[in-house]
């Protein structure tokens, strides 16, 4: 709402702006410039608030709101509530607006291999001792990820039901590292043989009761489907996002609109540069730690239960 209030506007409260959402049309309301001057994005107020908008409205509006304010120049999006959409929701805006929506989810398989080496150096372990399992969506990025793996481990297990996919990936995963992979066509019990779990779909449903004590689930599916999985077991530690530094590269009106000094996932997708490659920070059971913070906070002398003392 801040982008509103401008002039002799920031006198007027919000409850007057409220009252009169459905009359504000959508703007942009800043430029995002880089060095000399060349603008590279743009910032959009289209809502005023979320209140009592059904997602369907929401999508409805974001994609009417979209067609009428961007440029031929256009050629992505990021919005706040990407972790509230489903595939089907981004691909109807996708189609509809003829513009990519930035999710993240290729940053963060980018940097798993990274932060899984990194928190096993930081506790003196191997990373090459832990069953770890991916749970497939079926997709470029599984194999992008399962491949990235399969070149630090001894043991990677791959959940799928698309057995075409399957046989393909374990080709390439044994001509590309080596690695033989482990294959299962559904999820049971024995889930609770794995150290970490990797989940990239939204179709997928977990019994919390079969989970190895203290095991790291890493959630990127869309809609981030499993991050409430811990409500009833503590002991677990659901990741659900990376973040980056936003090095300030690009300049805007900070008195409407500016990035944050830590940016999501789906955020540093649109902005990266090549200042700003590895994460400094990581959410987890939703706040966010340095790696180290992590490991000092979940895995600790104080701490028993860590993944990365149990075999």
């Amino acid at each position: 709402m801040n982008y509103l209030k401008k002039g002799m506007l920031k006198h007027i409260s919000d409850k007057i702006f409220l009252a009169f959402h459905k009359r504000i049309k959508p703007r942009i309301v800043c430029n995002f410039v880089k060095e000399k001057g060349i603008t590279c994005g743009s910032a959009a107020g289209i809502f005023v608030t979320y209140k009592n908008l059904s997602k369907s409205d929401y999508i409805s509006q974001l994609i009417n709101s979209i067609n009428t304010i961007k440029t031929e120049n256009t050629k992505s999006l990021i919005t706040e509530k990407i972790h509230t959409l489903s595939q089907e929701d981004i691909k109807d805006i996708e189609d509809n607006c003829g513009l990519k929506v930035l999710n993240g989810r290729s940053e963060i398989v980018d940097h798993i291999p990274y932060l899984l080496r990194e928190m096993c150096r930081l506790r003196k372990r191997q990373l090459n001792e832990k069953e770890i399992i991916i749970i497939s969506d079926n997709t470029v990025l599984t194999k992008k990820l399962t491949v990235n793996m399969a070149r630090y481990l001894r043991f990677l297990t791959i959940m799928s039901r698309d057995m075409t996919f399957v046989e393909k990936l374990e080709k390439e995963v044994l001509s590309e590292t080596g690695l033989s992979l482990q294959t299962m066509g559904k999820l049971d019990r024995t889930v609770q043989n794995f150290d970490i779990i990797i989940n990239m779909t939204s179709d997928v449903s977990l019994d919390t009761y079969n989970i190895k004590r203290g095991a790291i689930i890493i959630d990127i599916s869309i809609g981030r489907v499993l991050k409430k999985v811990n409500n009833n077991r503590k002991d677990l530690i659901i990741i659900t996002d990376l973040l980056f530094a936003n090095n300030g590269i690009l300049k805007s009106n900070p008195e409407v609109f500016s990035f944050d000094n830590k940016i999501p996932s789906y955020i540093y997708e649109g902005i990266k540069t090549q200042d700003n490659i590895n994460p400094v920070a990581i959410r987890v059971n939703n706040k966010d730690y340095s790696i180290k913070e992590l490991v000092d906070t979940y895995y600790g002398k104080s701490r028993n239960s860590s993944v990365f003392l149990l075999k």
